[in-house]
């Protein structure tokens, strides 16, 4: 047992030895080769989570809008998009991450043909003016290449572009962290007030064509009868009973929501230890589920704009619909 133990050692030692050349032991080019396969890697994956923050949300203003997208695997983020479209063209860049630290960054301007006869672009018509490729490794930018020559100020070309692109790829990041739901001052709240004890959905993330999911509602019965998400069995809260289960398969997918998740996250923990193997809360809940402009219903089975706001405090994380309190 003592020889098995430290060989086992031995092999730890040498996988920490090895990550650690990996990293630090490579030559540029053999550096440049790892973040192209990483690269390759992270683009031939389609199954990630999407979260997006629209630029009004982080004080980027364009005629044509801004956007940062995340693209996420079991919460680690993998890229950071960011796109802008100007009255002349549109400006991107893609952020590669690994281990949560900036590898890669891809930048690309297009612009629009310019019509000098009628004095306007032709919005028919685009080319590609700039692409630009930038190597990071051990936090240093190590390669650069460059194609075309850019026209607008968000393209970075200069000396600092290293900084530049990292300072941004960790904004950004930081950005996307709370993009869980439309409002960041919403996910500050919800991150304090959550244990975060079950798996958690976002409202993007559900597909809302699938006939699998089982909604449960875990508020008062006044606040279901109000409105719900269509199909919601209600299960309450101070009263929950399991036995309103009943008719639900413990291997069944079920989405708990109460107004904001707390409670909900409550029922959830109830249910796991029930042993229901498939459960989770809906991050933000039914205020979100509205926010984002997905429907509720009555009990006559009518789409409704009136939503149960809990009370004066709790509602004013509700942004859409038509606030109730009775």
């Amino acid at each position: 047992m003592n020889a098995l133990k430290v060989n086992l050692n031995k092999v730890l030692l040498l996988a920490v030895i090895a990550s650690f050349q990996l990293v630090y032991g490579q030559t540029k080019e053999e550096q440049i080769l790892t973040i192209r396969a990483q690269y390759n890697e992270i683009n031939a994956d389609s199954a990630y989570q999407v979260r997006t923050v629209d630029g009004e949300d982080i004080a980027i203003q364009s005629c044509g809008g801004a956007m940062v997208e995340g693209f996420y695997k079991v919460d680690e983020l993998k890229r950071a998009d960011f796109f802008i479209a100007k009255s002349n063209g549109v400006y991107f860049t893609e952020y590669y991450y690994w281990n949560n630290e900036l590898f890669f960054a891809f930048e690309v301007e297009k612009q629009f043909y310019y019509d000098a006869q009628k004095d306007k672009w032709n919005y028919d018509s685009i080319s590609k003016l700039y692409e630009g490729r930038y190597y990071f490794a051990n936090g240093e930018l190590i390669e650069t290449k460059h194609k075309g020559e850019p026209f607008n100020q968000e393209v970075i070309v200069d000396s600092v572009v290293g900084a530049v692109h990292q300072d941004l790829a960790i904004e950004y990041e930081a950005h996307l962290r709370h993009a869980k739901v439309k409002s960041k001052a919403y996910d500050v709240m919800l991150s304090g007030l959550l244990d975060h004890s079950v798996a958690e959905i976002l409202v993007n993330e559900i597909d809302p064509y699938d006939s699998t999911i089982i909604y449960l509602d875990a508020r008062e019965y006044d606040e279901y009868a109000v409105s719900h998400i269509d199909g919601a069995i209600w299960v309450g809260y101070d009263d929950f009973d399991m036995s309103r289960l009943d008719s639900i398969s413990k291997s069944d997918n079920i989405i708990v929501y109460c107004s904001v998740g707390y409670r909900s996250e409550k029922v959830s923990e109830k249910l796991l230890k029930a042993n229901y193997k498939n459960v989770s809360n809906m991050y933000g809940s039914i205020f979100e589920w509205v926010n984002q402009g997905k429907p509720v219903y009555d009990m006559e089975g009518n789409e409704t704009p009136n939503v149960h706001a809990f009370d004066k405090e709790w509602g004013r994380w509700l942004k859409q619909g038509t606030k109730v309190y009775d």
